[in-house]
């Protein structure tokens, strides 16, 4: 028995070593496959954002939120900060995203205006915050579409 305990002192001090220089999540928006649409026929604007896992771990419990800078476009959604996925207490639902993988959000928008591509240009934010509330992610939604 006291032969087996310095080994198993040691399996446990590595192992815990080991688990200790895992990667931390690296969450980041893949501005090439996100995207804003508008569609003035059908007075919608539609948020496409992929967001990416880039890290070695694994990231869970995270919320996100959109936020407007144009006051003219945030007054036609209602707010200049609008939660994605909230349940009927307007919470918003938590995901994860696997290390390596990739979470893709989807919103869209009634309008009243028909919205011009510069009026939207650089005022369209994702933020993603993590389990303790901090923000890990802010950028913008650079590319705008539409539909014709």
């Amino acid at each position: 028995m006291r032969r087996t305990a310095p080994i198993l002192y040691i399996i446990i001090g590595c192992t815990l070593f080991l688990m200790g220089c895992q990667g931390e999540p690296s969450i980041h928006l893949d501005k090439e496959e996100s995207y804003i649409l508008t569609d003035n026929d059908r007075s919608t604007l539609t948020v496409y954002a992929m967001l990416k896992n880039e890290g070695d771990r694994s990231s869970n419990e995270l919320y996100a939120d959109f936020t407007i800078k144009d006051e003219q476009l945030a007054d036609q959604l209602g707010s200049e900060k609008i939660l994605f996925n909230t349940n009927e207490q307007g919470i918003p639902e938590r995901f994860s995203i696997e290390a390596g993988g990739g979470y893709f959000i989807s919103e869209s928008f009634s309008v009243e205006e028909e919205l011009e591509k510069t009026t939207i240009e650089d005022t369209f934010f994702i933020n993603v915050y993590d389990e303790e509330e901090e923000k890990i992610l802010e950028e913008t939604i650079e590319n705008i579409r539409e539909n014709k």
